[in-house]
């Protein structure tokens, strides 16, 4: 991208360059060309129109698909022109003098300001020596003969600067690569630090830090609002024997399907995180905190965690103990919330004695209720 840009940058520079000297240069024909002046105007018109062309082109969007051929244009316009303008002049004229300074321009300014292919200025230079030969006829032997070695001079001092200017183009534009790359790496890393400082790196769900932050807006919005809000503590049973007997890779699974499925069960306006082990945490608006209402919620909930979940050579039965908190009336802010919910999913445990067994298949709903307004 950034070379499509310095050929599209150098591409109006030559153009506009160009065209200043070409005008510049109609008080030389004066002296150069006294017998031809009205020709020589004429091809310079010719130029002229090449270059504003070639300069306009190059906010078309395909300028970079015709660059070559754009660029070779504007240089064998000008070259032509030049050669048109010492074949023209009188024999009295010193035009065929005068003139070829502006071939020598031409040479380096090809393969200075242009990014072509090297055999393409090779040829367009070697169409300006030929065609010098052809339009320098008279011209005496010596002069010819300096003229020329000037012209190959200057050809093969371009191609150096040609061939230097890649090199460093090339490194410039690795050195640049592996900068941006390093930038990227940097930025990705740093986001997926933010992440992680406020997401789960296990299930993705948002930690205990990142929970505060969206339940206690929630919990603005409820005072704002007038309405009630559900803190649901979720503990699941029996899963330190899953780590135990299965290994950690079966407890990991377990608790990446978990809460994926918690998350599937709530609103998208509803929060759901990991606040660590095997313990899981909710908060959602509610319009009806009746007990038999959130019996029935959380009833939904534990149903959709029960289904058996496929470990190694077997499957296993998940169930969970819920603990249930409801704003106002259980608490003002979310640390009094969440302690009153958590005393409620101990308080269920205890007193059904929850422990089941790694291989139990019948999932048990130990729950006293649930506030999640679930989809």
């Amino acid at each position: 991208a950034s070379l499509g840009a310095e050929k599209v940058r150098l591409t109006r520079i030559i153009a506009v360059l160009a065209s200043s000297l070409n005008l510049a240069f109609i008080a030389l024909d004066y002296f150069a060309v006294p017998s031809a002046v009205e020709q020589i105007w004429t091809l310079r018109a010719a130029i002229f129109v090449v270059l504003a062309m070639s300069f306009l082109s190059t906010w078309q969007r395909n300028f970079l698909k015709y660059y070559p051929a754009i660029t070779a244009a504007m240089f064998l316009a000008m070259g032509l022109g030049i050669n048109g303008m010492i074949l023209i002049a009188a024999p009295a004229d010193i035009a065929k003098g005068t003139y070829y300074g502006g071939l020598l321009l031409l040479t380096y300014a090809l393969y200075a300001l242009t990014y072509l292919p090297l055999a393409l200025p090779l040829m367009i230079s070697g169409s300006f020596i030929v065609c010098y030969l052809i339009t320098a006829q008279g011209v005496d032997p010596v002069t010819l003969t300096t003229n020329l070695y000037f012209f190959v001079s200057t050809t093969i001092v371009g191609i150096v600067a040609l061939g230097v200017r890649e090199r460093y183009s090339k490194e410039t534009f690795r050195l640049r690569q592996s900068l941006q790359e390093d930038v990227t790496r940097k930025h990705e890393a740093a986001k997926r630090a933010e992440y992680l400082a406020e997401h789960d790196a296990l299930t993705g769900l948002p930690n205990r830090l990142r929970f505060q932050k969206d339940a206690g807006h929630i919990l603005e919005q409820a005072a704002a609002h007038r309405v009630q809000v559900a803190v649901l503590f979720v503990d699941l049973d029996g899963f330190k024997p899953i780590n135990d007997q299965l290994g950690h890779a079966a407890g990991d699974r377990v608790l990446a399907i978990v809460a994926q499925r918690l998350r599937e069960a709530v609103r998208t306006e509803d929060v759901v995180a990991r606040i660590g082990g095997d313990e899981f945490v909710a908060c959602s608006t509610i319009e009806d905190a009746r007990p038999a209402t959130l019996q029935a919620s959380v009833r939904h909930l534990t149903q959709r965690l029960q289904d058996t979940i496929n470990v190694r050579e077997g499957s296993l039965a998940i169930t969970a103990s819920v603990g249930v908190a409801v704003y106002p009336e259980d608490g003002a802010d979310l640390k009094t919330l969440l302690q009153r919910a958590d005393e409620d999913m101990y308080r269920i445990k205890s007193e059904r004695r929850v422990d089941a067994p790694v291989d139990n298949p019948t999932p048990s709903l130990l729950v006293r209720g649930g506030p999640l307004s679930l989809s």
